[in-house]
């Protein structure tokens, strides 16, 4: 069947093929220093000059956060609408519908009287 050369040659090939798959498969981990791993593990502690710092931004973030509510609530008020205003827009409105049912009432009358039967009356 098969002479030994191209046994081996095929066996070659598949083993290479099997090799170099299961290489690319394994996950690489970079080397790194130890030095450099536990800076990362473990934060730096802070001295104790900077407590007082951070208070005051702690203080000071506190205090804008309130001035936020302030400035919310005092742009919703402007934005409404103040009384008058209202009254203005629902008397304009209430104006225009009336004006649209007065001028519906003639275009009503004229399809109704356009429904009835007509009665040609005949000359004699």
């Amino acid at each position: 069947m098969f002479k030994t050369k191209e046994l081996s040659l095929i066996t070659l090939l598949v083993l290479s093929t099997v090799f170099t798959v299961s290489a690319s498969e394994k996950k690489r981990v970079k080397w790194a220093p130890k030095s450099s791993q536990a800076d990362v593990k473990k934060a730096p502690k802070q001295p104790a000059e900077y407590l007082p710092e951070q208070n005051q931004q702690l203080k000071k973030a506190q205090q804008a956060n309130a001035d936020i509510s302030v400035r919310e609530q005092q742009v919703i008020q402007a934005q409404q609408r103040p009384d008058w205003e209202q009254k203005q827009a629902k008397q304009s409105q209430k104006q225009f519908s009336d004006r649209a049912e007065r001028e519906s009432i003639p275009l009503k009358q004229a399809q109704e009287a356009a429904t009835k039967k007509k009665k040609i009356e005949k000359y004699d």
